[in-house]
């Protein structure tokens, strides 16, 4: 009896232990599956991850990296091991890390998503990143993370730039184009009333005795007529459709053919100052419309310097690169022979400039001109396949620069663009001080590509804060030398208070030849004309640093 209950309680419990078994192993079982999909879906989504096109991270409160994608990696030239843990200042330059850390403490702190244009540094040079961060929150509403989706925006953003740009310019060119179309017409009609003025003048001046009062009036009608001719003549090359002989011409030989006549136009009291280069390359013109550029750019000095001062006429040959030609929609690159025309008189502001070109605009008054000035400069230099670019202060002077190219049969074999390259590579501390914000923000980041720690200032005397405050080493004040309070050569001598080492590099729109007869510099080894490429600002940074 006690043996059969023994026997039965025993496989009482080896039935119970079966079926513990059994839940065990189905236990087992769910749990492996759940793991296998959780194993899975962790896949899923670290495919998800390191195929996307954005980069992506996740932080912690304390700024440390705990999630990223194959993207980031790839920007940063880290591997995930060498991330997770680390916070953007053990990663990136103190400077940006510290802006990224103010955006993530402000997601984090206001608990609501943030979508900010960030630049990040690369090998290859400065990047722009448009980035989309939000909070990660916990069970009780609590953020305990912080994610970021970033996008790679630099090449988008240029080309809407450069789109911008060109569109200007076209909107420019289609404008002087029906200004050009309609002043044609005009010309052509109006060439038709004169030639009858003229000629019934011609007439009457034959048929009335020279001693009749009459005859002075039609004489003068007569010389009315003539300069009325004078202007038809203007608005006809506005419109460029005049059929021009163009011949091999030497800019050097017009120029200085002109000189006495000249001299003549502008008075005693205006100092002429000429700087030819040797051996110029020939121009396809027609040296008769040059002549009539050089005239309109030198009188147009003359009026800017009522009181007299310093007219300063240059020749050189340049080669335009690619970066130039890229904001300048009808320029191609290559070799050029460059005019430079400048004075030290009253100056332009930016909205006046913005206008010099169109047809009828004057600031001389109604009775000083007629506004087809510089209008017949610009319509001559596009027959000519050339550029023309002004630069202006005012108070201080103008600028004019034209780039004729040099005829084909006395062509170089172009030169290669230059591209960034360890030659010109740098990464010591440049102060970049300009006035102009689109102008500083576009130094910046060519110098940041090519290695170098940039200090931005927009003013004087932010420029003498950071030169007072850095804690490092300043190595080149790169400064405009014309600025608000202070021009760049007093404010180089601030700096050298405070710096004594510090080198100096200094950049205007003027030409070289102009700053020096302007007594704004003594010489010109530190110097660099506006408008340069990166790659030449490059060149030029390297050469101060390494004299």
């Amino acid at each position: 009896m006690d043996n059969s209950k023994s026997r039965e309680a025993l496989l009482q419990e080896i039935e119970f232990l079966r079926k513990r078994i059994n839940e065990l192993e189905e236990n087992q079982a769910k749990r492996e599956k759940h793991l296998d999909e959780a194993y899975r879906n962790e896949a899923i989504l670290r495919a998800i991850l390191d195929n996307a096109s954005y980069v992506i991270y996740v932080k912690n409160r304390e700024g440390q990296f705990m999630l990223v994608n194959r993207p980031f990696e790839a920007l940063v030239n880290l591997s995930k091991n060498e991330i997770i843990g680390k916070t953007a200042h053990d990663i990136f330059p103190a400077d940006m890390a510290e802006l990224y850390f103010s955006s993530d403490l402000k997601v984090l702190e206001s608990r609501t998503p943030l979508e900010i244009e960030e630049q990040v540094l690369l090998e290859d040079g400065p990047h722009l990143f448009l980035s989309y961060k939000f909070p990660l929150l916990d069970a009780t509403g609590e953020p305990y993370a912080m994610c970021d989706m970033s996008a790679d925006v630099t090449e988008k953003k240029r080309t809407e730039e450069a789109l911008q740009r060109s569109e200007e310019q076209f909107r420019q060119a289609q404008k002087m184009d029906a200004v050009g179309r309609l002043a044609g017409g005009v010309a052509h009609d109006f060439n038709n009333v004169l030639t009858a003025i003229n000629g019934y003048c011609e007439l009457l001046l034959e048929t009335v005795p020279e001693e009749d009062e009459i005859h002075d009036d039609i004489g003068e009608i007569k010389r009315a007529a003539e300069q009325a001719t004078m202007i038809t003549r203007q608005l006809l090359i506005l419109s460029r459709k005049e059929q021009l002989e163009l011949k091999l011409v030497k800019l050097n030989d017009v120029v200085c053919e002109m000189f006495q006549m000249m001299k003549r136009l502008i008075g005693e009291d205006i100092e002429v100052l000429t700087s030819f280069e040797s051996d110029l390359p020939s121009i396809y013109a027609d040296s008769g419309r040059v002549q009539q550029v050089i005239l309109n750019l030198v009188l147009n000095a003359r009026d800017a310097m009522p009181n007299g001062g310093k007219l300063t006429i240059e020749t050189n040959k340049v080669e335009l690169e690619d970066d130039y030609t890229l904001d300048h929609l009808f320029v191609k690159p290559g070799h050029y022979v460059m005019l430079g025309v400048s004075d030290n008189g009253h100056g332009m502001d930016q909205e006046t400039q913005s206008h010099i070109f169109e047809p009828f605009f004057t600031t001389k008054g109604q009775s000083k001109g007629t506004g087809l000035g510089l209008s017949t400069v610009y319509s001559i230099v596009k027959q000519f396949e050339g550029t023309i670019w002004v630069y202006s202060e005012p108070g201080v002077g103008t600028s004019f620069k034209i780039y004729l190219p040099v005829a084909q049969s006395e062509m170089e074999q172009p030169a290669t663009s230059i591209r960034p390259s360890a030659a010109v590579h740098g990464t010591e501390t440049v102060l970049v001080v300009e006035d102009e914000i689109i102008v500083l923000q576009l130094i910046q980041q060519v110098l940041k590509m090519y290695g170098y720690t940039v200090l931005e200032a927009n003013t004087v005397e932010e420029a003498i804060r950071l030169s007072k405050q850095y804690s490092g080493q300043i190595d080149l004040l790169l400064s405009d030398m014309i600025m608000p309070r202070l021009s760049g050569p007093e404010l180089r001598e601030q700096v050298i208070k405070q710096r004594p080492a510090i080198k100096t590099l200094f950049m205007s729109g003027y030409t070289d030849l102009a700053i020096i007869n302007q007594g704004l510099i003594q010489e010109t080894s530190a110097y660099i004309e506006k408008p340069f490429s990166p790659a030449a600002l490059a060149r030029k940074v390297r050469s101060i640093l390494d004299a």
